[in-house]
């Protein structure tokens, strides 16, 4: 999250990836302690977030942001995708070809629900 969010539209819903508490959101989060370059702190806490923004994706717009979003965010949404159906083998084939989401300035935004 050390970019600014521009022109991206605000989510109703995020779970940041970080070492350190976010501050500053007008939007329900999740924070999920994870240092870069790192594991999740509590790997329960992760899934449990990535489950709820899983869910909440059909009807929600929700944002997975990290610091920079690649490493923990890419992780994150491989785990979105095994979540989906894909096999562990498939998820990265999947993230970097799938419509499923939108990845602009370090954002990732899902988009399950097809709008």
């Amino acid at each position: 999250m050390r970019k600014s969010r521009g022109t991206i539209d605000a989510p109703d819903f995020c779970v940041y990836l970080l070492g350190h508490p976010p501050g500053g959101q007008k939007w329900e989060c999740r924070w999920v302690k994870w240092r870069d370059f790192g594991v999740p702190a509590s790997t329960a806490d992760a899934v449990d977030a990535l489950q709820e923004a899983f869910g909440r994706a059909t009807q929600e717009r929700v944002e997975i942001a990290c610091g920079s979003g690649i490493g923990r965010t890419g992780t994150a949404l491989a785990l979105l995708a095994v979540m989906a159906g894909l096999s562990a083998g498939d998820a990265t084939d999947w993230i970097r070809g799938s419509p499923w989401f939108v990845v602009k300035s370090g954002f990732v935004s899902l988009n399950r629900g097809g709008s």
